[in-house]
Formats: structure tokens, sequence, C-alpha cells
């Protein structure tokens, strides 16, 4: 069955984090300090890019922003944030660039060992135990030594922050990663998508 391949896939995983341990692979504490580094791209998004660059700001140790070619006034409310915070927002702007690929070189320009993938449509939790900041805490006591991939889900609002539909929930996308050379995005099925390497634990 499927969710047996899953729960196996998973167990798999698990085993090969250890392989840092042994050498075999570079821990994360090898390539970067510890910090978070979130990273928002998004495309005509003017009407939501600053609540939901904010949302994150407090809890992070730095920004990197960038506008995929929008045609609205994305790029000017990024700039504008990057400007009031210009210790702790980075921007860049693409224009023709393959999505993924874009994310890839957002990805390269992160400076902390723990990456935030963060659209430019989220709002966070800023209260209550599932805040950004009580998830902050959790990767702040997990191993240095091993890699890992956090799937987070949320809730979608539709219309306005008014009108919460608890019942529709998204299904869990791999959000919250460590950094390493090897991590990267491609394409698949027309989406981008993350290609972990082999020794990530998926959460």
């Amino acid at each position: 069955r499927a969710s047996d391949k899953t729960r196996d896939g998973r167990t798999a995983r698990k085993v090969l984090s250890y392989a840092t341990y042994l050498g075999l692979a570079p821990p994360p504490a090898v390539f970067r300090p510890f910090g978070i580094s979130a990273m928002t791209i998004a495309r005509n998004e003017e009407l939501w890019a600053e609540l939901s660059v904010r949302s994150v700001m407090d809890s992070v140790d730095e920004v990197i922003v960038a506008d995929h070619g929008s045609d609205d006034q994305t790029f000017e409310v990024l700039e504008s944030l990057s400007k009031s915070y210009p210790a702790k927002i980075r921007l860049m702007r693409f224009t023709n660039e393959r999505f993924d690929e874009a994310v890839n070189e957002m990805i390269a320009a992160t400076r902390y060992r723990w990456i935030f993938r963060w659209h430019g449509d989220f709002v966070a939790r800023t209260s209550g135990s599932h805040s950004i900041a009580e998830l902050r805490k959790r990767i702040e006591g997990m191993s240095p030594f091993r890699h890992f991939c956090i799937n987070l889900s949320g809730f979608a609002l539709d219309g306005d922050l008014a009108h919460q539909f608890p019942n529709r929930r998204d299904k869990p996308e791999p959000f919250l990663y460590t950094y390493s050379p090897w991590l990267r995005y491609g394409i698949r099925e027309r989406w981008e998508s993350l290609r972990l390497p082999w020794f990530y634990e998926k959460l």
C-alpha cells in the first residue's frame, strides 16, 4: 500500500540521516552557523507580500525576498520593505528565469543553517502553541549533526482574513530544511519540486 511505502521511506531516511555521525555525509554545522533564513519569492502579490514578510520577520535571522516578473506593485512593496529593514531583508529580482532556477539562486544567497521557504501569500501564526516563534524553539533543540526537511501545512484563507475554512487544510509541503550544497529544486509535472539528498530525514 502507498501508506506502507511512505512509512518505510521515512524510516529509511531517518536511519540514513545518522550517516553524518559516521562521516559518510557532512553535518549541517559544517556549512553554516545556526540561524534561519526565510526566503519569499512572489509574483503579483502586492496585497499580501508585506503582511506575509512581516509575519515571519521577528522569528528569523534574515529574509531574502524576490519579485518574479510581477506586473503589479509587488516589487515596489518588497523594495520598500528591504529599504526599511536593510539589516534584515535582502532583495532580489527575477524576470525570465525558470521558477525553480530562481529559487535555487535564492537558496545560494541564504546565509544560515535552516532555510524557511515562505510564499508571498502565506501569513504565519504569531501567537499560540503553533506560532512561528514556537517552531523556531523546536528547531533550536534539533541535532546540528543531522539534516532535516520538515513538511508544514496550513489553513486556506479565501477572500480575506475574516473568512477562514477550518476543514480545508493544505497538503503538507517541504518548507523548512537544513542547508547543504546538494539541495536543489527541479521541475516535476510542471511544478517546482524539492530534491532532497539521501541523508535528510523527513519530518
